[in-house]
C-alpha cells in the first residue's frame, strides 16, 4: 500500500479515544490520526465556533497540522463524523472517504438542551450498566466504559454538531465525485437510513455491510475493524 494519511472523525458526544484501540494494528503505510472535535472528550471549546462551517475550517487546520507531508488524505467518519467528512470533502482536498454509518436523524431531540439532557441521563453512573447494552453488544471494560460515558456527559458541542441533521444525505451521496465506501453494520440499532442508502445510484460509491458489526466495532472488534479499514483504504 502506498503511504497515505488516514484521519478518523468520531460521532457526536464521542472522542478520538473511540479509535485508540486500533493503533497497534495499523501498517506502516498508514499515517493515522484520530481528532477530537472542539468541546469533545476534554478538548477545548471555542465560543467562536457557532456553526458547521466554523467546525470545517477548524478541522482543516487540525488536519493540515498533522498531514504536513501532504500525503493523500483518506477521511474515516463515524456517525455524525461521517456527515462532517462529507461536508469537508466538498470544500477541501480529499483523496477518498470511508463513511461508517452516517447518521442524521433529524428530530425535536436535536435541540441543544434536550441533547444535553438525554445524554446526561444516558451517562449517569447509576444507569451505565443498563445503557451500555444500547451501545455495545460485547464485553467492554469498566475503565473504557467510564471514559466513554464521561465523554457523552461532558460534550460541549451537541448543538453545533446536531446541525448536520439538516444535510440531505441522499443528495450528498449521489453527488460525491471522489471514491467513497459506505460502511454499515448489520446489527446496528440505527436503521433509519437503510432505505436511503439502497436508493443511491453513484458509480463513485460502494456500499459494504459487515454482518457481525454492532454500533461501535472499532471498540468491540478493534483488530478486525483496523484490518477492514486498511483493506478499504488500499482499495480506494
Amino acid at each position: 500500500m502506498k503511504k497515505q494519511t488516514l484521519i478518523a472523525i468520531h460521532n457526536n458526544g464521542g472522542g478520538a479515544f473511540h479509535f485508540d484501540l486500533l493503533r497497534p494494528f495499523w501498517q506502516d503505510s498508514i499515517n493515522f490520526a484520530a481528532l477530537n472535535l472542539p468541546g469533545c472528550a476534554g478538548s477545548h471549546w471555542k465560543d467562536e465556533l457557532n456553526n458547521i462551517n466554523d467546525f470545517l475550517i477548524h478541522l482543516n487546520h487540525e488536519i493540515n497540522l498533522f498531514n504536513q507531508d501532504n500525503l493523500p488524505l483518506v477521511l474515516l467518519g463515524h456517525g455524525s463524523g461521517a456527515l462532517l467528512a462529507l461536508k469537508y470533502a466538498k470544500l477541501f482536498p480529499v483523496k477518498s472517504l470511508i463513511l461508517h454509518s452516517p447518521s442524521n436523524n433529524n428530530s425535536w431531540l436535536n435541540q441543544g438542551f434536550l441533547l444535553n439532557l438525554k445524554n446526561n441521563f444516558l451517562s449517569m453512573e447509576a444507569f451505565q450498566d443498563l445503557n451500555k447494552s444500547f451501545f455495545f453488544s460485547q464485553y467492554v471494560s469498566k475503565q473504557y466504559l467510564k471514559v466513554f460515558f464521561e465523554a457523552f456527559q461532558n460534550c460541549k458541542s451537541y448543538k453545533e454538531i446536531a446541525q448536520l441533521a439538516e444535510l440531505d444525505l441522499k443528495i450528498a451521496l449521489n453527488n460525491l465525485e471522489i471514491p467513497t465506501i459506505l460502511l454499515l453494520g448489520n446489527n446496528e440499532e440505527d436503521r433509519k437510513n437503510k432505505q436511503i442508502f439502497s436508493e443511491i445510484k453513484n458509480p463513485n460509491l460502494l456500499i459494504k455491510s459487515i454482518p457481525a458489526w454492532h454500533n461501535f466495532p472499532m471498540i468491540e472488534n478493534a483488530g478486525d475493524y483496523a484490518t477492514e479499514i486498511m483493506e478499504l483504504a488500499e482499495q480506494l
